[in-house]
């Protein structure tokens, strides 16, 4: 009786590391394309964006440089003193690091560097602003805390020429004949930053000495 031979079949084999990195590249590009649909969804309208520029407000200005900017005073916690700021590793470049204020750890933008100037170096004047954001707080180092003015809609435009594509200018506006930038401090760091920023300082936990604040006057 012949002996029936067996066929020899040779399973493939699957390369786990492989398998892992396309699971990580679909799982990012689900996440971005979740980030996407959200900004399109919460994105406000041209006309909502029209009334929030012609509304009156009150504003802390500050200089940045040669600029004048100013943001809402109720994203306004208060303003510290210059401190030196603790560096992260992983962090924007507009971002030097973070600073603690009574306990809480607060990343710190420099104004300079996310607006293109020069880094900036403290002086006399530098200040850090403490911005409340819905979900968080953040700091912004300025060179000089100027002073709380009126904001009147009706010298308020949209940001047009080269500063059309800044997305952190809510809008130009003429006090005292004087061009301030009114800063939208929502978007003074893409999503791809503040994630980057939520995860550094999740990693890590410098101390610094306290810093003293100042108290800001708000709207009623």
């Amino acid at each position: 009786m012949p002996v029936q031979s067996e066929k020899k079949v040779e399973s493939e084999s699957v390369d786990p590391s492989r398998a892992q990195g396309d699971l990580r590249e679909r799982i990012r590009q689900l996440e971005a394309a979740v980030r996407s649909l959200r900004q399109e969804l919460l994105a406000p309208s041209r006309a909502e964006i029209d009334r929030a520029i012609r509304a009156d407000f009150h504003a802390l200005r500050f200089r940045v440089g040669a600029a004048l900017c100013a943001v809402p005073i109720h994203n306004v916690k208060e303003i510290v003193r210059y401190v030196r700021v603790t560096p992260i590793a992983d962090l924007p470049a507009s971002v030097p690091g973070a600073i603690d204020v009574r306990g809480l750890l607060v990343p710190v933008i420099d104004a300079r560097i996310r607006f293109g100037q020069s880094v900036s170096f403290a002086a006399r004047g530098t200040a850090i602003v403490l911005l409340v954001l819905p979900r968080s707080t953040v700091g912004i180092i300025v060179d000089e805390v100027l002073d709380v003015v009126a904001v009147a809609g009706e010298n308020s435009v949209a940001p047009s020429g080269v500063l059309a594509g800044a997305s952190c200018i809510a809008s130009i506006t003429t006090i005292e004949g004087e061009v301030v930038q009114i800063l939208d401090v929502a978007e003074l760091l893409t999503t791809s930053e503040w994630e980057a920023v939520t995860g550094a300082l999740e990693s890590t936990r410098p101390m610094v000495p306290d810093v003293e604040a100042f108290d800001v006057p708000r709207d009623d």
